[in-house]
């Protein structure tokens, strides 16, 4: 009975040293959970800077290109405008060239024309005398 009883009493304390090393166990897992936990918020908190630097670094970025290519833009704009502005201006040239020779043609063809006409007609003012 005293063998059973030391038994019992040996069972329990072992029982006892297990429960306590359980508990001491789950509270170590616990303290574990939460520092993973903290370390997973220190991590995200990381991740969220870097990504802000990164967004912030390439708009920034995309700001400077859109602004180069503005003016870039701008530049073309006006060189395609000053070549618009020179080639009317040349063909305005042309064009008022061209009127002018057509208008000394006409000019001389109709001096041309009243010339013939008016010796026809003194041609036929001297044939009507020379007939009278």
């Amino acid at each position: 009975m005293v063998g059973l009883k030391l038994a019992h009493d040996d069972y329990t304390e072992q029982e006892l040293e297990l429960l306590k090393d359980k508990k001491n166990l789950k509270a170590k897992l616990l303290e574990q959970e939460l520092a993973s936990e903290e370390d997973i918020k220190a991590l995200r908190m990381q991740h969220s800077e870097e990504l802000s630097n990164v967004r912030s670094t390439f708009e920034r970025e995309a700001h400077e290109i859109e602004s180069k290519f503005e003016k870039r833009l701008h530049s073309v704009r006006n060189e395609l405008s000053l070549n618009y502005r020179m080639e009317l201006t040349e063909v305005e040239e042309r064009k008022n060239k061209q009127i002018s020779e057509l208008m000394k043609n006409h000019e001389k063809a109709f001096s041309d024309i009243k010339n013939y006409y008016n010796d026809i007609t003194l041609n036929n003012l001297a044939l009507i005398s020379s007939l009278k």
